[in-house]
């Protein structure tokens, strides 16, 4: 099945966001930026993505000032320094996979 994920790591406004992305056509992982409108800056950090036989992933992003990591399964996959997006809310995306789900979203502020 085809399928792009997404988590809208910071949400300025509609038009001014930081995602972090599975891809299973390219089979990568891949931060960019959408400016203004404009998907600007992207793929980002691109990594090569298998998904697991059971297709069940697990993402976690930790974003400390402008340093973005994600973990896929409790591995570390990447990591991009931004200034585009320094403050926002959260989201999830998904494009062209009807049968995604989004489950057990967890958001907590990790203190030092």
């Amino acid at each position: 099945t085809l399928f792009r994920s997404c988590l809208v790591v910071r949400d300025v406004n509609y038009l001014n966001n930081m995602f972090f992305c599975l891809h299973s056509p390219t089979t990568q992982t891949y931060w960019f930026t959408r400016e203004n409108g404009v998907f600007a800056r992207g793929p980002l950090a691109a990594k090569p993505f298998t998904p697991p036989a059971d297709k069940t992933v697990h993402v976690r992003i930790e974003v400390v000032g402008n340093t973005y990591k994600a973990y896929i399964n409790n591995t570390y996959v990447s990591e991009v320094n931004s200034n585009h997006a320094p403050t926002g809310k959260i989201g999830l995306y998904s494009y062209f996979g009807a049968n995604q789900i989004f489950d057990n979203v967890l958001v907590k502020s990790l203190s030092q």
